[in-house]
């Protein structure tokens, strides 16, 4: 449970270094796929965006901070259908698994945040208003830089 994914960020320009798909034959992608769809993502925003090279450095270092924070979630020891399975293993739901579960994610979220946050910002920081402004439009989903029309 990534809970940084599940944000609304998740459909603009950061999400997309998250999972989004998978790898082949629906095996979890791996860190030369996101590097691959990192390499992408940065060619994208640097067209729709005019980035710099500075600011293309920092966008990769974003993209690699969120990659090594998606890939470190899937190490976990069981997937979350998996997990989910257990709690309804027995006869009652198992709520204070489930509990530790969450606090668990939420723990992990806690413990990632300032790194994530900070290469944020760092991107974020770089652009000039315009290309700030243009950001916000893309969340706000007035710009289509990545669908099927982008």
């Amino acid at each position: 449970m990534n809970l940084f994914f599940n944000m609304r960020m998740r459909r603009g320009l950061f999400g997309l270094f998250g999972a989004r798909g998978h790898g082949h034959c629906g095996a979890a992608p791996t860190a030369e796929h996101y590097a691959q769809m990192r390499d992408r993502v940065v060619q994208k925003a640097t067209r729709k965006l005019s980035l710099n090279a500075e600011q293309q450095q920092s966008l990769s270092q974003l993209g690699d901070t969120l990659i090594a924070q998606r890939l470190a979630s899937q190490q976990q020891p069981a997937s979350p259908r998996a997990q989910m399975r257990a709690l309804l293993d027995g006869p009652r739901f198992d709520l204070a698994s489930a509990k530790d579960l969450v606090q668990n994610a939420a723990n992990k979220l806690t413990a990632q945040s300032p790194e994530v946050l900070t290469a944020i910002a760092g991107f974020f920081d770089s652009l000039n208003p315009v290309q700030q402004q243009q950001v916000r439009d893309r969340i706000d989903g007035r710009g289509r830089w990545f669908g099927c029309a982008g």
